[in-house]
């Protein structure tokens, strides 16, 4: 027969409620109520081996740390990101993003990890030469002066981001372009995409279009002081939002103020009336998620940026797919998830998705109930069985053994 294990909920509960803060004191819990007769928190606690699971310690460190779009949290509580942007602010804002230089400077590269192998010849195998650290037949960027070029493709870059407070505005998208363009000098130029989904739209550098003319992926094939302004424009990348999970599309109004073409959203978008609308409103925490993904060649140095930009700003970057950050260098990673630790990019914590819902999935249950009590309509969050965080890690056969202590 099989036995059901307990769900990431029950386990936050048990780890909250005892205030345990190692993975041997939960794993021994688990063992006594196993003696007793209740096999489902050693179900979800022991590993292949019999043993305390290798990710045991961050499920535990999750249930503890916080989280910048936890309900109720400090984040939260920030009056001035919860109310609508003063117009003082605003100006601000706007003489921030106008005074900030159009062009920016040629990159420092910086460290790399390996990336697998790939077939002689291909366009993957030649961009996959700006990646590769070391070897007599290989072009590294130290050596070359080259920057590292992600896509959607082979070296793909994706990024899941965690928004402040759980709020996902195009107030909040415009206060990331205004912060990238000034204060990042690879970001200056940053502009909104055109884009059906939203996302950023990064100028080209010199440094970033001799590594496309190395690849063969740039058009025309000139040096780039002879690129015409337009084609210059053409060259450009993009960090795009993902539909349905973050999209903020923007589109310059009719009425757009007279100005430098690249400069009219400045003033353009804080008149769109859906500038202060929270698209989140209303989703459940697992659900809050920014996902941005790379198109058109992104320079190793614009992506760095970007993500600081978004931490700067408060909000947490959750996963990667493709690259990772580490003592604030960029690190490829191609066809790999690394997921990044709580609060900062300093290091990988391989905690399961549903267990770091786990403590937002209590405070928005907590708050339904709280609503009930007050008389008004529980909405469907708290009774929903589709939660990340009520997952069940699976079953276990060994039933004999159940009760023993690690092996």
């Amino acid at each position: 027969a099989k036995l059901r294990a307990a769900s990431h909920d029950e386990v936050f509960a048990v780890v909250r409620a005892r205030r345990i803060l190692a993975a041997s004191e939960l794993f021994r819990v688990a063992a006594a109520r196993a003696a007793r007769g209740d096999a489902a928190l050693l179900l979800y606690c022991r590993g292949s081996s019999g043993g305390a699971k290798r990710n045991l310690q961050a499920i535990v460190d999750a249930a503890w740390s916080s989280d910048v779009g936890l309900p109720g949290g400090d984040a939260a509580q920030d009056p001035s990101h919860a109310a609508p942007l003063t117009a003082a602010r605003l100006l601000e804002l706007q003489a921030s993003a106008r005074l900030a230089p159009r062009f920016a400077p040629e990159p420092a590269p910086e460290p790399v990890s390996k990336v697998p192998k790939l077939p002689p010849g291909s366009i993957a195998s030649r961009r996959s030469r700006l990646l590769r650290r070391g070897g007599s037949e290989s072009t590294t960027p130290e050596a070359s002066g080259e920057v590292r070029l992600f896509d959607h493709f082979a070296l793909r870059a994706e990024w899941a981001v965690r928004p402040k407070a759980g709020t996902w505005r195009m107030r909040d998208f415009y206060e990331l372009l205004v912060r990238g363009r000034g204060a990042e000098p690879s970001l200056r130029g940053l502009g909104p995409s055109g884009a059906a989904e939203g996302g950023f739209r990064l100028p080209r550098t010199a440094a970033g279009w001799r590594s496309m003319l190395l690849v063969k992926a740039a058009q025309p094939r000139v040096p780039f002081a002879d690129l015409t302004p337009p084609q210059r424009e053409a060259a450009g990348a993009e960090v795009r939002f993902t539909l349905s999970c973050g999209s903020l599309p923007y589109r310059l109004s009719a009425a757009a103020p007279a100005a430098e073409e690249d400069d009219r959203w400045i003033d353009d978008m804080p008149r769109d009336p859906r500038f202060e609308v929270d698209t989140f409103a209303g989703l459940p925490y697992e659900e809050q998620l920014v996902r941005l993904s790379a198109f058109g060649h992104v320079e190793d140095h614009q992506l760095l940026a970007l993500v600081r930009v978004f931490e700067d700003l408060g909000h947490f970057v959750s996963q990667t797919v493709g690259f990772t950050v580490a003592r604030g260098a960029l690190l490829a990673v191609p066809a790999r998830l690394s997921k990044m630790a709580s609060g900062s990019t300093a290091g990988p914590s391989p905690a399961p998705f549903g267990a770091l819902c786990a403590a937002a999935s209590a405070a928005e249950c907590q708050a339904e109930i709280d609503a009930g009590r007050r008389g008004l309509k529980r909405g469907a969050l708290a009774l929903s069985r589709g939660r990340a965080s009520k997952e069940r890690p699976g079953y276990h056969r060994e039933l004999p053994s159940l009760a023993d202590g690690p092996r």
